[in-house]
């Protein structure tokens, strides 16, 4: 059984709708926050809340354009992984070392190392892979959860 495969990471349709659901939840927990406390006649403080709505805004337009940043994966046959950015030319990747991972519903978050101690997070979904290259990335993680 080989290990090796090569897997393109983010844009994915299913982490783009996470984001946004969980945008979305303090969205209308800011404004339901908001129109309690207009109700129990403290204007004040209700404008204060609606005013963290923008930020909120904000922070959900800058993480749905992180979800389209991406690069590629690429898994030798001996389980080494290697990372590289989706503009790079060079197709050899930076080593990287997988610390931890979780799989849910369709969707992979990997932490792995790599050089100078930095840590890198991918995210991605089930949509953004062929079926063989997403049976691929689960069997690698099975791999290292036996303990490689």
């Amino acid at each position: 059984m080989s290990l090796a495969f090569a897997l393109a990471l983010g844009a994915s349709r299913r982490v783009a709708l996470l984001v946004s659901a969980a945008h979305g939840c303090a969205a209308l927990g800011v404004l339901s926050a908001s129109i309690r406390f207009a109700v129990a006649g403290a204007p004040v403080v209700s404008a204060l809340l609606l005013s963290l709505a923008l930020p909120v805004a904000l922070c959900w337009r800058r993480s749905l354009a992180a979800c389209g940043s991406g690069g590629w994966l690429a898994v030798d046959a001996t389980g080494a992984a290697r990372w590289s950015l989706a503009g790079d030319a060079s197709g050899e990747g930076e080593a990287v070392e997988p610390l931890r991972w979780h799989v849910f519903a369709g969707m992979a978050w990997i932490e792995m190392g790599a050089s100078g101690g930095r840590r890198l997070g991918f995210l991605s979904g089930v949509d953004r892979a062929s079926d063989e290259q997403w049976r691929a990335l689960m069997r690698w993680l099975r791999w290292l959860d036996r303990g490689s």
